[in-house]
């Protein structure tokens, strides 16, 4: 009986799993305005090492960026990552991050990843397989003009999904 019991667990277990990616974000480019300086850069990176999330930030004066390395198993907040960088001074020029399509359910243009909803917008979603970067179209995870030229696709997509759920809304 209890062998019993355990399969059933198990079937539950799976069924419900496969609603949900197990894709794991590794890493992200994060394009950052407004650094000029090592302080500067210094700041932006003790602020992103307080999140739970975060292993390890590699800064890039040069190039204006920062590439954030995240620990497994812990859940990625993209939002938290671009708070901490307003809280700083300054703001996100762009985030860039790569998934494995391989391990993503598509749904329409929708997919999950650890609870959260994604939406692909502006592209052909026929070849999603492998590994591909994907880029962040929301208000602050992007450059307030750039933004300017998604939010009325992202307000359609909204209306479309009846979407009440703070989403992501990403590109290819």
């Amino acid at each position: 009986m209890n062998s019993m019991k355990t399969k059933i667990l198990l079937l539950i277990f799976l069924f419900f799993s496969g609603f949900y990616s197990n894709a794991q974000f590794k890493s992200a480019k994060v394009g950052i305005d407004g650094l000029t300086c090592s302080m500067c850069s210094n700041g932006v990176e003790r602020l992103l090492l307080q999140l739970d999330f975060v292993e390890s930030v590699q800064m890039d004066l040069n190039a204006n960026e920062a590439i954030v390395y995240f620990r497994n198993n812990r859940k990625t907040d993209f939002k938290k990552v671009s708070k901490k960088i307003f809280d700083s001074g300054f703001s996100v020029r762009d985030i860039v991050t790569t998934l494995n399509f391989d391990t993503i359910s598509l749904q329409g243009n929708a997919f999950y990843i650890d609870g959260e909803k994604f939406y692909i917008l502006g592209e052909n979603k026929s070849d999603l397989s492998g590994e591909k970067s994907i880029r962040f179209l929301d208000k602050n995870l992007i450059n307030k003009k750039e933004y300017s030229q998604w939010s009325y696709f992202i307000r359609e997509n909204d209306k479309l999904h009846n979407e009440k759920l703070n989403a992501y809304h990403i590109c290819l």
